[in-house]
């Protein structure tokens, strides 16, 4: 058809300067002509097959929720916090995942990162009531969690003539190795690594801090060795590498430093 319209157009060209006839003009009816063919369709651009993607993320997303959902609401709530984690990966600034992630690390009495992940929603949700929710959520748990590390803390040891605190503290401590096993995608973590670096920093030399990615090969064995499910969790070993205690959570502030004292 197409080779056809193309003979008729160049012998109608010809006989333009008898016919009065403007080739554009005749141009534009030809392409017009030729959209209307069959197969022509196919050139267009479409928006079907995006639609249909799109549609089908939507529904596995809500797929997911369902069934973070549904772990939650019959009270699994270690299987519900890996479930609402693996949405929070996929859309790192979900607030609605990083609060049910603070509901369940409270059920699973992870205080210190379910207080974390209830100061974020609170600062960063666009939607008002869940800012609130969380906002009391972040204030039961500070003032839970200031109550128990005093509880925990020991009254400081008598410090000897011309030391320092400090070091008089640690020479006290079992601790003499702190692992702390993060993930690229935990805002928790993110938040905790400057606490990490200010008190490696006051026991430099002293005790030794490592951090180590979780998702990286290379440290899975250390990963299923001390059983680490979440993020951050906090390994405390002794001189012969036993553990001395294992924490999920991130103890902000000098609550880092009074754990360590306190081993």
């Amino acid at each position: 058809m197409l080779e056809l319209l193309s003979a008729e157009l160049l012998s109608i060209r010809l006989r333009a300067p008898r016919l009065g006839l403007n080739f554009v003009a005749l141009s534009i009816v030809l392409a017009t002509v030729c959209l209307a063919l069959p197969g022509a369709s196919s050139a267009r651009p479409t928006t079907t097959t995006t639609t249909t993607t799109s549609s089908s993320s939507s529904r596995g997303q809500a797929t997911q929720y369902n069934a973070a959902m549904s772990l939650y609401n019959t009270a699994n709530y270690a299987q519900a916090l890996s479930a609402f984690e693996a949405i929070a990966r996929k859309s790192p600034t979900d607030d609605t995942a990083h609060y049910y992630i603070a509901l369940c690390c409270q059920s699973l009495h992870q205080n210190s990162r379910a207080a974390l992940e209830y100061r974020y929603v609170a600062s960063a949700s666009r939607n008002l009531q869940m800012r609130q929710m969380a906002q009391k959520g972040y204030d039961s748990l500070t003032r839970l969690q200031s109550a128990s590390v005093a509880q925990a803390t020991p009254s400081s040891p008598a410090v000897p003539v011309g030391a320092s605190p400090a070091s008089a503290v640690v020479r006290g401590s079992r601790v003499k190795k702190v692992i702390e096993f993060y993930t690229t995608w935990c805002h928790v973590c993110s938040e905790f690594a400057d606490t990490f670096e200010r008190t490696k920093a006051k026991y430099n030399g002293r005790i030794q801090f490592e951090q180590l990615n979780a998702e990286e090969p290379e440290n899975s064995e250390l990963k299923a060795k001390y059983n680490v499910k979440a993020y951050p969790t906090l390994i405390y070993l002794d001189a012969s590498g036993s553990v001395l205690r294992r924490g999920e959570g991130a103890p902000m502030g000098p609550n880092f430093g009074n754990i360590i004292e306190s081993l």
